[in-house]
């Protein structure tokens, strides 16, 4: 895992190989055990950072400098991080698609050594800290509904395929009408609104006849 979590914070094999899912995991393993498997990873992430870190200061720039897309959300994100600095570099290791990206370019962009390394282990720390967060929540949940973290995932789902559906094609609706519904933005949210709550209706009017 270690060995694993380094490789992965460096760019383009974060995109092609996303550990996100082995925190969550971990996470459902606590509070008995997984605190080890943990530690080894955010130890990973933060030697990984660095990686990143010295790859932007030492041969970014030359490669920013010819880019010709995302010109943009680039002189965006500058303003950000001269505005921030380290809280910036914290704040980016919580948002996946950004994290490994804003490693580079704080080196590209002249952070200091030692504030990057203090700056990226917080961010380390808290970035798998969500992931396992949401592994542990699930599970408890779960195991409130009489489920054990130890079952297979498909023992998990397999009760609740259907609310699992439903609840996928809630999501469904409201990207489709949120992205290209008619008419000003809250009364496309009205809408969202009154469609979970046609599907909540439909969905107990079964469980009350008996075909759910």
């Amino acid at each position: 895992l270690l060995l694993v979590t380094i490789i992965n914070q460096l760019p383009i094999v974060s995109v092609l190989m996303p550990t996100e899912p082995v925190y969550v995991y971990l996470g459902t393993q606590l509070p008995a055990s997984g605190w080890t498997s943990l530690l080894a990873c955010v130890v990973g992430a933060w030697v990984g950072n660095q990686g990143s870190y010295w790859l932007g200061r030492t041969a970014g720039a030359a490669v920013v400098e010819r880019m010709k897309v995302g010109q943009g959300a680039m002189a965006r994100a500058r303003a950000l991080f001269d505005r921030h600095g380290a809280g910036f570099v914290v704040v980016a290791q919580l948002i996946w698609p950004i994290a490994t990206l804003t490693q580079v370019m704080s080196g590209v962009w002249g952070m200091r050594p030692w504030t990057f390394f203090l700056a990226s282990g917080a961010g380390a720390v808290l970035a798998i800290a969500q992931y396992a967060a949401i592994g542990w929540v699930s599970a408890a949940g779960l195991a409130a509904l009489g489920l054990q973290p130890e079952e297979s995932l498909l023992h998990w789902l397999g009760p609740y395929w259907v609310l699992i559906g439903l609840v996928a094609l809630l999501l469904l609706g409201a990207a489709l009408i949120l992205a290209r519904g008619r008419g000003a933005l809250p009364l496309r949210v009205a809408y969202v609104g009154l469609l979970a709550m046609a599907m909540l209706l439909a969905v107990n009017l079964g469980t009350l006849t008996g075909h759910t």
